[in-house]
């Protein structure tokens, strides 16, 4: 416990049984303030940013004359913290705006400090969902995606395909879907028993209309019988 005048505080970490839960598990430190206006509180941290307070407690490094100061270096801690995340994320892969996001969300942190955080991280084009977005629709036409499972996909990481810069002209040629659909259900084991509705239904699972999926799916049995 630190204390300053009538300014008390105590950072507690979790046990390292609770830092190794499964996947998805994000354990939080607890930051306990005492006052005497307002008796104890206690606020929840970021186990990165529990983990820097605690340190810079015990080395006697913070010395705060009241519990707005506290808060506040705590808050500058955790932009500090949320930062870091967010290159050593990027610095892994691309990411979009709201992947980011949900991930500092997911470790605890703010959403004033992630709306900060991610608006720096894209101003200084660390991030950029334009170009995320342009990345991940050649890679998954080239992988045979249809076009609706890339717009579903992108809207889920919080981008609209109708904003992309150059869609569809710099990345679809006209009437390329289906011949990207041909290729893909060309390769495709047609089942013996309905094959053709489990082709259909490969097809829209892939992201292709239901009328692109019926026509390339009969070009295949088609082709297939002779």
């Amino acid at each position: 416990m630190s204390s300053s005048e009538d300014l008390s505080w105590d950072v507690t970490l979790p046990d390292r049984r609770t830092q190794s839960l499964g996947y998805g598990a994000r354990p939080r430190a607890i930051l306990t303030v005492s006052t005497p206006d307002r008796g104890e509180e206690q606020v929840s941290l970021p186990l990165s940013v529990g983990r820097l307070l605690k340190a810079k407690t015990e080395a006697s490094e913070l010395h705060p004359g009241s519990r707005a100061e506290l808060l506040y270096m705590v808050r500058e801690l955790s932009t500090r913290c949320a930062s870091l995340r967010v290159e050593k994320l990027v610095d892994k892969r691309d990411y979009s705006a709201q992947e980011l996001s949900n991930k500092l969300a997911q470790d605890g942190f703010s959403a004033s400090i992630r709306d900060a955080v991610v608006a720096r991280a894209q101003d200084c084009g660390l991030v950029s969902d334009n170009r995320y977005a342009a990345a991940f629709i050649r890679s998954k036409l080239a992988s045979g995606w249809g076009v609706m499972r890339i717009e579903r996909e992108l809207k889920e990481r919080g981008i609209e395909l109708r904003t992309v810069p150059g869609w569809p002209e710099e990345f679809v040629e006209e009437g390329s879907e289906e011949e990207r659909a041909y290729a893909v259900a060309s390769t495709r084991r047609i089942a013996e028993k309905n094959g053709f509705e489990k082709l259909v239904r490969f097809l829209c699972g892939r992201g292709f209309t239901m009328g692109c999926a019926m026509r390339v799916a009969r070009r295949v049995i088609d082709e297939a019988t002779g």
